[in-house]
């Protein structure tokens, strides 16, 4: 049972990503459940370069955030 629970929540997740409109690169990128962000979400610069890790819960950061 606890099984079909993960399955269903990884099959609601999606990949999001946004984009700087000026370079193309990735500015963010993490996974959305119910359109909320949950899970590790990764932010970058304008070169590219990872500036921050954050974990989320229901849209909410969660913990301690690497910068």
């Amino acid at each position: 049972m606890i099984v079909l629970g993960i399955f269903s929540l990884c099959v609601d997740a999606q990949i999001q990503k946004t984009y700087y409109e000026n370079t193309k690169k990735v500015k963010s990128e993490g996974m959305l459940a119910d359109g909320k962000k949950t899970g590790v979400w990764k932010f970058y610069d304008e070169q590219g370069v990872l500036v921050e890790e954050t974990n989320y819960v229901e849209n909410l950061p969660d913990g301690i955030s690497k910068i």
